[in-house]
């Protein structure tokens, strides 16, 4: 197991150098599914398909503004000429009638965990800015924002290269726009949270906001990737915290894996459950439900094959009832689960359809395509009335007719999913944006097969995990290529 997670731990490295996003719903609106490239992380929420009408407007003038994450920053520290190596940041930028604008009336902000008020104490490679989620989760008409600090040292000292068990900040919105008043530092340690801290439990490596149980208030679900559960050696957890007219609480907190009973598979075949996340109403009854990647899990002996884990909301938050396990060897499932696929890697929802159900795209980025290696895939399932279904589910690829483009060696199609909304008020419609990079590292390079690969990625992982050595910035942005999928009547299973 020890060889497997090296080389999951090796995909991160690459995996990572990609904005994640946070899924977002409009009637309205038409969603599409983006990705960017190295360094930065977006979070973009819009006003809701049902109560509460959240946008990801921190100061509430009815313009959308953007928070951008910057987790290898150098901040804060005793003097500026010797930052904070790799503690991260967040820019906000706020919206306008001109568009995002930077002005003195409503000046961008850089938050950080040395910035005045923020809990917590900036340090080396915390990677503050990871992940992002907005919501209102005291449902006070102002979009508030969640930030991940998976190297966050808060809650107990980090390892050898100084990464921590991981934290997540919030900040609360208002008519000045992101405050430090009341923010809050969130991590296992904390009181009320089950679990214990652990170095490099990547507290905060994901986070999706939704409002599971229709009370009005936006929840917080929190990644625990590497979160050791049982005997299971990075199995990987999901902390959910529920939102209440104080903010986001310890009251009610749920911490889900698959070692609860009624949730398939075990900590001993789960590997970092929780490592992407996606909330969306997917059987449309008006509570959110919550996709939960888990992409080197064991599916049928064949490690790093990959599943998602569908958890569906109640007026008690998220239950184990109705659960579902999804993976490339599930019934009526196109393809087969295969080593190191990584299904679930990333997870972004949207109505593709506009049925008035969410539906999941899945990313599979480590999947080979015929003969090409690494090449890499995109699987849709589409909501129903029982949740997400097998019925009329996609396979998207660079050889799918009308798709430019071809399959090459570590080109890892789907690597990267992000939903955002486009205004379209006569004929709202979802578009699919997806990246992919064919100079990426060849992804079997991480099965040992190369011994110069290999030994590319063993010098990689010198570096801490919240830095981009040079080579994968090369490796990325020498040729990148993307491509839209616009949607289709969804009127039977297809292979695209």
């Amino acid at each position: 197991m020890k060889s497997l997670k090296s080389r999951l731990r090796a995909w991160l490295v690459a995996q990572s150098t990609f904005w994640r996003g946070i899924q977002m719903k409009n009637a309205r609106r038409r969603v599409i599914l983006i990705v960017g490239v190295v360094g930065l992380q977006l979070a973009l929420g819009v006003q809701g398909w049902t109560a509460p009408h959240v946008k990801a407007d921190f100061n509430g003038d009815g313009y959308e503004d953007l928070a951008i994450g910057v987790r290898a920053e150098s901040v804060g520290a005793a003097s500026p000429d010797h930052p904070i190596p790799r503690q991260g940041a967040v820019h906000v930028i706020y919206g306008s009638s001109s568009g995002l604008a930077a002005t003195r009336l409503q000046p961008s902000q850089l938050w950080h965990q040395d910035s005045p008020g923020v809990v917590g104490t900036a340090a080396d490679a915390e990677a503050f800015g990871a992940a992002l989620a907005a919501g209102d989760f005291n449902n006070d008409g102002f979009s508030d924002l969640a930030i991940g600090v998976p190297g966050d040292k808060e809650a107990g000292p980090g390892d050898p290269q100084g990464r921590g068990p991981g934290a997540v900040n919030v900040l609360y919105g208002s008519a000045l726009g992101l405050t430090a008043w009341g923010n809050q530092l969130w991590h296992q340690d904390s009181f009320g949270i089950p679990g214990t801290a652990q170095i490099f439990d990547k507290f905060g490596a994901a986070l999706a906001a939704g409002d599971f149980n229709n009370d009005g208030f936006f929840d917080l679900a929190i990644g625990v990737p590497e979160d050791n559960i049982g005997s299971g050696d990075a199995a990987g957890a999901v902390q959910v915290l529920y939102g209440s007219a104080s903010g986001l609480t310890a009251s009610g907190n749920q911490l889900w894996h698959t070692d609860i009973p009624g949730i398939p598979g075990s900590s001993e075949t789960s590997r970092w459950f929780g490592l992407a996340l996606a909330a969306g109403d997917f059987d449309n009854d008006g509570f959110f439900d919550l996709a939960i990647g888990a992409p080197a899990s064991v599916i049928e002996s064949v490690d790093g094959a990959g599943a998602v884990h569908v958890l569906y909301g109640s007026a008690a938050g998220l239950t184990v009832q109705g659960n579902q396990r999804w993976h490339q060897n599930s019934s009526g499932i196109q393809g087969a689960a295969e080593a190191l696929d990584f299904f679930g890697a990333t997870l972004a929802a949207g109505d593709f359809n506009k049925d008035g159900f969410f539906d999941l795209a899945i990313g599979v980025p480590g999947e080979s395509y015929g003969p090409v290696a690494g090449a890499g895939v995109l699987h849709v399932l589409y909501g129903s009335v029982s949740g997400l279904t097998v019925q009329g589910n996609q396979l998207w690829h660079q050889d799918s007719p009308g798709i430019p483009g071809s399959p090459e060696s570590g080109d890892a199609f789907g690597g990267a999913l992000v939903a955002f909304a486009e205004v379209d008020r006569t004929s709202p419609s979802v578009e699919i944006l997806v990246s992919f990079y064919s100079r990426l590292i060849p992804l079997q390079n991480l099965s040992g097969t190369s011994r110069a690969g290999s030994q590319r990625w063993r010098n990689a992982l010198k570096n801490t995990w919240t830095s981009i050595p040079a080579t994968f910035a090369t490796a990325f942005t020498s040729k990148s290529k993307k491509v839209h999928l616009r949607n289709t009547p969804n009127t039977g299973s297809n292979r695209i």
